[in-house]
């Protein structure tokens, strides 16, 4: 019995070393994270985002946002070895269609796929992904939001 104890509580420490922080203030809508593959040179990760706000919209993401007060609002990716990863290194599918526009109906999940091209070889960490998106409900104003995820675990393949 304190053998299987032991194993639970050490299974339960191992697991919650990989647990994500997920912020995003547009409480209307959801994003679980699901997985992050990496394979050569590049990587993936995906998530599910569900809009919980009772009415269908059309949103954007954005690079960097202009408007004035929301510098901190951008689109990157950071790892465990110190890289950033921006612009022409990242590229965004919303449920299949590669686009940085998406059209989200109410409470249908919706995959959202984020590739990184060039990833570290030696990255074993997201240590925080980034996305400003524009026409977010219930994000204020004109639906500027951002989306916050930390310590995602890359798996190589």
């Amino acid at each position: 019995m304190k053998r299987l104890a032991l194993i639970l509580l050490f299974t339960l420490f191992a697991m919650s070393g990989y647990a994500q922080t997920i912020k995003f203030n547009a409480p209307d809508v959801e994003f679980k994270f699901k997985r992050c593959i990496a394979s050569g040179g590049s990587a993936y990760v995906d998530l599910v985002m569900t809009n919980w706000s009772g009415k269908e919209f059309s949103g954007l993401l954005t690079q960097q946002e202009m408007m004035a007060s929301y510098d901190n609002y951008y689109t990157a990716v950071y790892d465990d070895e110190g890289n950033m990863y921006r612009h022409d290194a990242l590229s965004f599918s919303f449920a299949g269609e590669s686009s940085n526009s998406f059209y989200a109906p109410c409470e249908i999940p919706i995959k959202v796929r984020i590739y990184i091209r060039n990833l570290d070889e030696y990255a074993s960490e997201i240590k925080l992904l980034k996305m400003a998106f524009r026409g977010m409900p219930s994000a204020e104003p004109y639906g500027v939001a951002l989306l916050e995820i930390r310590d995602i675990p890359i798996t190589r393949q």
